[in-house]
Formats: structure tokens, C-alpha cells, sequence
């Protein structure tokens, strides 16, 4: 089975930047989503850059997102969302969407914390400037219920994306729904 990491997400938009440079951009977003969370996600080269479409306020569907971990300067890590121009649409504000927030995950288990915290690594497909697969890691809270034996297994999952407070400030986090969690091997 191939491993599968999609975000689906609605929110509103609370802050944007835009890096546009001659090669590439990259739109920085953050969102508040229908249940209050707040999170931030990164678009490649948006096709869509103007202000008035872009604006906080307006609202965004992400179809085809992804999860991953940036791993600092400094040894830390955080969490993301990722997405191509293809998988996001905005909307102006008076637009009422629907409410998605679900995270699909099919990887391997790397690691579990006693708290329930589950590192997942997902194998994407091959990377034309590397001529390798890209690997992403995400920590998932699958639970207390599972114990180390389940490290090295493969898992398939849905969850949610949620937010927690970390020193005063607001953290992205993936929280599994514990009916929806299948180890399968």
C-alpha cells in the first residue's frame, strides 16, 4: 500500500505574506479554522497574489495539502502544512463554505512517546531534482492506548488539525480520532 499524507482544510485568513522573487514564491498564510484553531500553512508558487483576494478575512479551502516537520537551525522542530498552487481556493469572506479538517495518513511508525505522541514517516514519490522519494515525518497524537510495540509498524489513520499553547504561543498540532486508527502490520 502506498503511503498517503493529505490535509483537507476551510478557514479564514488572519495574516498573509507573500515572498515573490524572480525564480519562485512562496505564500505564507495563517488560518483560523471553524473550530478556533489557529494555524499556519505555506503555498508554492501561488498563481493568485493580489491583496484583495489574499486579504485577512477571506476564507480558504485547502483540497490537497500535506503534512511535514521543519527541523530548525537549531536542532528543534515544528510542524507544517504544505501546499501546491493546484490544491488551495480563496473565497471572499461573505462566502459560506462547508467545514473540512481532516488529515489522512498512511506511513510507518518511527517512533512513540508514553504520552501517545506517534512520529509517522510517509515515503512520497520521487523527487525530480534529487532522483529520490521525499520523506516526511510529522508527530501525530494517536493516544495512550498504544505501547512501543507498535514502532516499526505501518498505520493508517484520519485526524484532525488543532492547535496547542506552547511558552504563550499557539503551535500546530495533529490530533487522531482514536476510531479511525488501523495498524496494519
Amino acid at each position: 500500500m502506498k503511503d498517503v499524507n493529505t490535509v483537507r482544510l476551510t478557514g479564514t485568513i488572519f495574516w498573509q505574506k507573500l515572498d515573490d522573487r524572480q525564480s519562485f514564491s512562496i505564500l505564507r498564510l495563517g488560518l483560523k479554522t471553524t473550530s478556533g484553531d489557529s494555524c499556519f500553512l505555506t503555498v508554492s508558487n501561488p498563481s493568485t497574489k493580489a491583496y484583495d483576494i489574499l486579504k485577512p478575512g477571506n476564507k480558504v479551502v485547502l483540497t490537497a495539502g500535506m503534512i511535514d516537520t521543519w527541523v530548525k537551525e537549531d536542532g528543534s522542530t515544528e510542524l507544517q502544512i504544505k501546499a501546491n498552487d493546484s490544491g488551495i481556493m480563496f473565497f471572499p469572506k461573505e462566502k459560506a463554505l462547508t467545514d473540512f479538517n481532516s488529515v489522512s495518513v498512511v506511513g510507518k511508525i518511527v517512533a512513540l512517546e508514553p504520552d501517545g505522541l506517534a512520529t509517522v514517516e510517509m515515503v512520497g514519490d520521487r523527487n525530480p531534482k534529487t532522483d529520490k522519494p521525499t520523506i516526511r515525518k510529522a508527530k501525530i497524537n494517536i493516544g495512550p492506548e498504544f505501547k512501543d510495540g507498535i514502532v516499526g509498524s505501518r498505520i493508517m489513520l484520519e485526524a484532525k488539525v488543532t492547535s496547542t499553547e506552547v511558552e504563550g504561543k499557539s503551535k500546530l498540532a495533529f490530533k487522531a480520532d482514536y476510531d479511525k486508527i488501523l495498524i496494519l502490520s
